[in-house]
């Protein structure tokens, strides 16, 4: 089977997984997060005591827009700040639990699931695979 066809097959599964990923974020409240808001919270999730200063580098927006953003994360109970003990002027940010789940639960990457397909079923396994993925839609 070629992979091409495969990976497509299973994009449409993907899409099936995050289509089932909206509606719980609805029921939990949290149905307004956009793929930039996924990205700004892999930012705070892989830097620990990640600044607002840094967060703008990283993320390469204003400090006011950085700003903006923490607060609506803290205000949704995705992120806290933490004040240093060393130095009162500086915060640290990191994500609450919610946050730290909601972060990491978008990290599917479909090129790697395929391969992983690929490497533990036989050819005719992988076109059944692609037909029931098919009849998804």
């Amino acid at each position: 089977m070629d992979k091409e066809i495969l990976r497509l097959s299973i994009n449409k599964f993907l899409r099936l997984y995050f289509k089932s990923c909206k509606e719980v974020y609805k029921e939990i409240g949290l149905d307004k997060i956009s793929n930039k808001q996924f990205r700004y919270l892999n930012i705070i999730y892989n830097n620990e005591n990640i600044t607002a200063s840094k967060f703008a580098k990283i993320a390469e927006l204003s400090k006011p827009t950085v700003t903006e953003i923490i607060n609506r994360f803290i205000e949704s109970g995705l992120a806290i700040k933490n004040q240093s003990d060393f130095d009162k002027r500086v915060s640290y940010i990191s994500l609450t639990t919610k946050g730290e789940v909601l972060a990491t639960s978008n990290v599917i990457e479909s090129s790697r699931f395929t391969d992983n397909v690929i490497a533990k079923l036989n050819s005719d396994e992988l076109e059944t695979l692609s037909k029931i993925f098919d009849e998804m839609e």
